[in-house]
C-alpha cells in the first residue's frame, strides 16, 4: 500500500515532508517525498522516537504570502521590500532589507499558536540558511514570543525567546536564551556566518532545563539560564543593515520545529 511505502521512506529520510499538492501516481508521490527530505540533521533527528506524539511545524518555502494567522508575517520599515520566494530550485525564502539605509530591516515571524516550553517536553529546532552581504549587518533567528517586533531593537535579541544572532561589525553568531528581557543564558561564538555559504543551525531544548546549539548537526555547549518557559514561541528570521552602504539579504531554505506532546 502507498501508506506503507511512505512509512518506509519516512524511516530512511530524516523529517520527510509530505507535500500537499495532488499527485497522480504512487511513483510520483515517492519522487516528491524523496525530493523534499528537508528537516532535522541526524544527531537531532535520532532523538525523536515518538513520531505519533509530536507537535511539529515545517516551512519549506515553495510559496509565501504574509498573513496575520497560521502563516508567516512580514515586519519591516516599509512594504517596498517584502519577503518573497527566490528563483531557486527547492523553495528558498528571500528576506531583503528595504534599502541601503542604515538600520533598514526585514523580519518574518510565524503567527498563530506557538510552542510552549514544559518539563519533559523536548523541542528540536533547525533551519538552513545563508546570508549575502558583509559584516556591517545584524541577523537574528530562532524562536520568539508572539508579537515581538525586533526591527528596532538595538541588539536584535528577543525579550522572550531563543535565538542565533550576529551583532553589527561581526558575523560571529551567538546562541542567546532570553526570558523577561534578561539573557544571561548565552553561548558565544557558536558559528561564524560566511556570505554566500549555507549553514544548518539548530538547537535542542531539554524541557525547561537547557538549550544545546547544533551547527551542521554537531552539538555545542548548552545554555542553562533564563529559559523562556512562560511564553508561546514561534519561528522568526530578521536581517538588518549595519551601515548605509550595503543592502543585506538572508536566504532561508527551510525551518522545522518539533515538540513532544
Amino acid at each position: 500500500a502507498l501508506g506503507d511505502l511512505e512509512q518506509k521512506i519516512s524511516r530512511n529520510i530524516p523529517a520527510t515532508r509530505i507535500l500537499a499538492a495532488t499527485l497522480n501516481t504512487a511513483s510520483e508521490k515517492v519522487d516528491k517525498l524523496k525530493a523534499s527530505s528537508k528537516g532535522l540533521s541526524g544527531n537531532l533527528q535520532k532523538n525523536i522516537s515518538l513520531f505519533g506524539r509530536i507537535k511539529q511545524s515545517l516551512r519549506d518555502f515553495f510559496g509565501f504570502t504574509s498573513k496575520a494567522s497560521n502563516e508567516m508575517e512580514s515586519l519591516g520599515e516599509s512594504t517596498s521590500k517584502a519577503a518573497s520566494i527566490a528563483a531557486t530550485a527547492g523553495g528558498v525564502l528571500l528576506l531583503t532589507c528595504q534599502a541601503t539605509t542604515d538600520d533598514a530591516s526585514e523580519q518574518l515571524t510565524h503567527k498563530g499558536a506557538g510552542f510552549l516550553l514544559a518539563a519533559g517536553k523536548t523541542i528540536w529546532y533547525e533551519t538552513r540558511l545563508k546570508i549575502v552581504g558583509d559584516v556591517q549587518s545584524e541577523h537574528s533567528f530562532g524562536l520568539v514570543a508572539d508579537g515581538e517586533d525586533l526591527t528596532a531593537v538595538a541588539d536584535v535579541l528577543p525579550a522572550d525567546g531563543i535565538s542565533f544572532s550576529t551583532q553589527d561589525a561581526t558575523l560571529a553568531a551567538a546562541l542567546t536564551v532570553s526570558k523577561g528581557g534578561t539573557n544571561t543564558g548565552a553561548v558565544a561564538g557558536v558559528h561564524t556566518l560566511v556570505s554566500g555559504t549555507y549553514v544548518t543551525l539548530g538547537f535542542l531544548i531539554d524541557g525547561v532545563t537547557s538549550v544545546t546549539p547544533y551547527v551542521n548537526g554537531v552539538a555545542g555547549t548548552a545554555a542553562t539560564a533564563t529559559i523562556p518557559d512562560t511564553e508561546h514561541l514561534a519561528p522568526y528570521f530578521l536581517v538588518r543593515n549595519g551601515d548605509g552602504t550595503t543592502q543585506q539579504v538572508m536566504h532561508v531554505d527551510y525551518v522545522k520545529v518539533v515538540q513532544l506532546r
